[in-house]
């Protein structure tokens, strides 16, 4: 049985994930290590995902974790540029949603219910 919604929200996570580099600075002399330290941070976060997607219920904890930190995010919001503010946004939102959701009966039950 596939869970309503898992698809979606890990599509939606796969997405705003890939969005973690717009906060590297391109025109930094040191782009190249911000960029491989963000990009193991994703990297680490696809992990993570596929394991949410395979309903292990610790990578639901650490989405969970994740949406929290989306969360608190904003208050850093009126420091960033206009594209980070979009991205934090949107994560902000989605973050909420997570929250809530991963939270429900339903979807709980559907994790824990993983086979080991």
């Amino acid at each position: 049985m596939q869970l309503k919604g898992l698809n979606t929200t890990t599509l939606i996570m796969c997405v705003l994930n890939l969005a973690g580099f717009v906060v590297v600075d391109w025109d930094s002399p040191e782009v190249g290590i911000l960029a491989a330290f963000y990009g193991s941070i994703i990297a680490a976060t696809f992990i993570v995902l596929w394991y949410y997607w395979k309903r292990k219920n610790w990578a639901r904890i650490l989405v969970l974790i994740g949406a929290g930190l989306a969360v608190i995010n904003m208050y850093f919001i009126a420091e960033m540029t206009l594209l980070e503010q979009a991205v934090t946004v949107s994560e902000f939102v989605f973050g909420v949603f997570m929250l809530w959701w991963l939270n429900t009966k339903v979807v709980r039950a559907y994790f824990k219910t993983s086979q080991i």
